[in-house]
């Protein structure tokens, strides 16, 4: 019987392995979209200053076109104040070329801080530009790690699932029907150490009769309060 101990000790070791490698390699995936959403990140915060920056020259060329446009309106004016010959026609006339010279002054100014907007968004695009182009070659260069990382946990999978076939083949199928059953029961750890007493597994103290039992090895063990199959460090050391 112990020699079926040993047997499926070996085969929870490989089980466990396989565990881990899948664990690992079902873990790059978020690591790979976290480096994706934080390159997204900086080349939205690019198109999003770029955004900004059509629109304030559109804004500019908006206060620029309504300048001509009331310039247009100042020397139609004039010319009507050229044309009249009553005092009133030519005072409002006046007031209305001295209005649209005040909306050119305020638009004038506006275009102005416009300008001065737009080269401080520029600047920002300048480095946003830099950032973002950083934040693509870390991604790609992390992301060609990891997806190097994964083709070497597969190639390692892939191998030690061999094994693993190879080896439970060689078992009575009895024994890997109880086994099979208590690997996918207890998270992967079918088989407890006996230690002090007290079972590895559940952590819960042992009969004596138990432990008595366990040290005969004449039949496999099962713990009475977790079910998993007890052995002693002594027997897989010898």
């Amino acid at each position: 019987m112990l020699d079926i101990l040993k047997q499926l000790l070996n085969l929870q070791n490989l089980d466990q392995k396989l565990a881990q490698l899948q664990s690992e390699i079902v873990s790059l995936e978020p690591q790979r979209k976290i480096l994706k959403d934080k390159a997204a990140e900086a080349e939205s915060r690019l198109l999003q200053a770029k955004d900004k920056l059509k629109h304030i020259e559109a804004d500019r060329k908006k206060a620029e076109l309504e300048v001509e446009s009331l310039k247009e309106s100042i020397n139609k004016y004039s010319i009507q104040q050229f044309q009249t010959k009553k005092n009133d026609e030519y005072q409002a006339l006046s007031q209305q070329i001295e209005h649209c010279k005040q909306q050119i002054i305020k638009l004038e100014d506006l275009q102005l801080q416009l300008m001065e907007t737009a080269e401080t968004v520029q600047k920002e695009i300048s480095i946003i530009t830099q950032e973002t182009n950083i934040a693509k070659s870390l991604m790609e260069e992390k992301i060609k790690q990891l997806n190097s990382k994964e083709s070497q946990l597969r190639s390692d999978f892939d191998k030690i699932f061999k094994t693993r076939q190879e080896y439970a083949s060689t078992i009575d199928p009895s024994f890997m029907t109880k086994y099979d059953r208590l690997f996918k029961q207890k998270n992967g750890k079918p088989l407890a150490r006996i230690n002090n007493g007290v079972c590895d597994g559940c952590h819960m103290k042992l009969p004596p009769q138990v432990v008595i039992n366990c040290q005969t090895a004449t039949e496999l063990v099962n713990c009475p309060n977790c079910s998993r199959i007890l052995y002693l460090e002594s027997q897989i050391q010898s």
